[in-house]
């Protein structure tokens, strides 16, 4: 995890003071702010109106459900806080974080998810019953004001989640709601339009700026993966990717939804278990889509720019641009459903010719962009400290490393289990012909959630490993000499 992501400050430092919020935090082990969480919510209870800027993946979504919560009086039920985002999938994806952070409040605290697709009587009854947190999108919420189902009279907090995608469409909801309405704008990137309308429906907003400078992740490696335009050329390229990259699940994107499903396809064909989304499936297969990605039950999704915006899904470390996007601020919030929180990930996008190339040099970051080649990939050294573990957990204190059968010595060693499909062989570091060192990798079984490395180094359920983060492979079995 990046060093500057993550500050020294507790969320009792920056005043959040519920308990219930406090227990949520601790069981789901958020110890310290992030930046951008530093900046924004001490602000933001103290009562300004702010837009904030950070890169995607870097805590924004807690930030203003803490906030929110710590902003509503539980014992009213009133629609006290409003969230809006531009698709369901992110509104599903907060709602769901809402209730996973008020699971221990004494007082039931309500919310609801009020979007197009889902059943408008039911919302309307919920309404009626008693809600104090709104999250939806901007057409229902605006059915069910416009017919006072409801009701605006109480709300203390709106919040925007992207900010810059739905203020355009937000001038009749600034009319409705009370003058002393706290207001939050959230969002990774802003244009120059963008920020000047939500200057002109936010009074005096602090403007929250996390490393301005620098709208994606330094853990974050760009690559670009030259292939003809042609369908069968991109797909073959895309199998490549796939192949060569050791990664936990993707999302691959596109500029249009018409080849999805047959993408989707001949990715199954080919053995990687994949499902496409995009904005015209029925809401109930799109709910279905996003929780197979959320539960591992595929290992790649096909999508329309639908999902590239805050979409977090832990699993996620690679994103293929099947497509080149017209927009420096689409490439970066696609980019970022990958490397989230600071964590390690790869984004490849497919050019087709020199003006590709080009027009993708203008959105990546120069610092970490390069040609895609299987080389970029090979494991690298583990670091001293995961040496000592390793040798804690080996009976003799041997270090053990991966070779690829043509390098070893004679291709004579016992080797203890059969040949994996990669062939690489497990032999003593003596024996290595460059005496590096990393610990034996195989790719079978990953539903294996832990590893003897990182349970000597004190994680208990995923791999967070130097060898790990690298590899983005589970490390599922240690191979011990004879």
């Amino acid at each position: 995890m990046e060093s500057d992501l993550i500050t020294s400050q507790t969320f009792i430092d920056l005043g959040i003071s519920k308990k219930f919020i406090l227990d949520a935090l601790e069981y789901f082990n958020f110890q310290y702010s992030t930046q951008v969480q530093a900046q924004a919510i001490p602000k933001a209870l103290s009562g300004e109106n702010l837009i904030v800027q950070g890169r995607s993946g870097t805590g924004k979504t807690l930030a203003f459900t803490s906030i929110s919560l710590e902003a509503i009086n539980p014992s009213e039920n009133k629609p006290q806080a409003l969230i809006i985002t531009p698709t369901r999938e992110l509104a599903n994806q907060i709602f769901d974080f809402l209730n996973e952070m008020t699971f221990t409040s004494d007082t039931p605290i309500y919310s609801l998810m009020c979007c197009g697709g889902y059943s408008r009587g039911d919302t309307i009854k919920s309404l009626n019953q008693g809600i104090h947190i709104v999250v939806g999108t901007l057409g229902r919420i605006k059915d069910m004001i416009t017919y006072n189902y409801l009701s605006v009279e109480f709300l203390k907090i709106l919040i925007m989640d992207e900010a810059d995608k739905i203020i355009s469409s937000c001038s009749w909801l600034f009319q409705k709601i009370p003058k002393n309405t706290q207001i939050l704008a959230f969002s990774a990137t802003y244009s120059e339009q963008s920020l000047s309308q939500l200057k002109k429906y936010i009074e005096n907003p602090q403007i929250i700026k996390c490393q301005e400078n620098d709208t994606k992740s330094k853990e974050l490696k760009e690559f670009y993966a030259e292939s003809d335009a042609t369908m069968q050329a991109k797909v073959t390229k895309v199998l490549h990717i796939l192949n060569t990259v050791p990664f936990h699940q993707a999302i691959i994107f596109y500029n249009n939804k018409g080849s999805g499903n047959d993408m989707a396809a001949r990715l199954r064909g080919s053995g990687f278990p994949c499902l496409f989304i995009s904005g015209d499936m029925p809401q109930n297969q799109r709910i279905e889509v996003m929780r197979s990605l959320r539960f591992l039950g595929i290992r790649v999704m096909l999508s329309t720019d639908l999902t590239s915006r805050g979409i977090d899904v832990l699993n996620v470390n690679l994103v293929i641009n099947y497509d080149i996007p017209d927009r420096s601020d689409i490439y970066i919030h696609r980019i970022g459903r990958a490397g989230r929180f600071g964590t390690p990930g790869i984004a490849v996008t497919l050019v087709s010719g020199q003006s590709d190339i080009e027009k993708l040099q203008k959105f990546a970051n120069p610092e970490n962009f390069d040609f895609f080649t299987k080389e970029n990939f090979i494991p690298i050294e583990l670091l001293e400290d995961e040496k000592e573990a390793f040798k804690k957990i080996t009976s003799d204190g041997k270090e053990w490393v991966d070779v690829p059968i043509e390098a070893s010595i004679d291709n004579k060693f016992t080797i203890p289990i059969d040949i994996e499909e990669d062939e690489w062989v497990d032999v003593t570091a003596e024996e290595s012909i460059e005496k590096r060192f990393t610990i034996p990798i195989t790719l079978e079984d990953l539903s294996n959630l832990s590893c003897s490395l990182c349970a000597e180094l004190g994680f208990s359920t995923h791999c967070h490993c130097n060898t790990c983060k690298e590899n983005y492979i589970y490390i599922t079995k240690y191979l011990k000499p004879e």
